[in-house]
């Protein structure tokens, strides 16, 4: 499943906010710990998708970051490879 920060704004969006009113009657009860527990689903999908995407965003940063190292690694090798010294020991 691809995670996107659009989809996370919206997630949190959509979160039910919590209602901290006293309620005597028997559904009352129930109905706000049926709140509760969607409220706590919600956020964990939150919470699941924000680490997705942190994940997934530090995948991308090492992946770059071996990239780059590649490039200098040729670069340094090509220009060794070029010079005057090296083409004598040949």
């Amino acid at each position: 499943m691809t995670v996107t920060k659009a989809d996370l704004d919206r997630l949190r969006a959509n979160l039910s906010k919590p209602n901290h009113t006293l309620e005597l009657t028997p559904s009352g009860t129930l109905e706000q710990s049926v709140h509760r527990e969607v409220r706590d689903e919600q956020l964990i999908a939150l919470h699941e998708g924000e680490k997705k995407l942190s994940d997934s965003h530090k995948k991308f940063g090492c992946a770059l970051e071996k990239v780059r190292n590649q490039g200098r690694e040729r670069g340094v090798f090509n220009a060794l490879s070029h010079t005057k010294a090296c083409n004598q020991q040949l």
